[in-house]
């Protein structure tokens, strides 16, 4: 996994993922894929710690979410 491959995947999550009140009430997931698709620069290290393939989906909203939070 490289930064390419992460923007790329919260790319896709930003376009086709549906947040609404009850999966993203504070809109923490979105704020976070908006950065991780456009502003994140990650050692490979650090980017494997968090979304270990490029299927893991789980991983990036739970990353996303952290970042939203901040």
């Amino acid at each position: 996994m490289n930064n390419e491959t992460l923007r790329n995947m919260a790319q896709v999550a930003k376009v086709h993922w549906l947040f609404d009140e009850d999966t993203d009430p504070d809109g923490d997931v979105k704020r976070g894929v908006e950065y991780l698709a456009s502003e994140g620069d990650f050692d490979e290290e650090v980017i494997e710690a968090n979304v270990t393939s490029e299927d893991d989906w789980d991983g990036l909203q739970a990353w996303a979410k952290f970042y939203g939070r901040a």
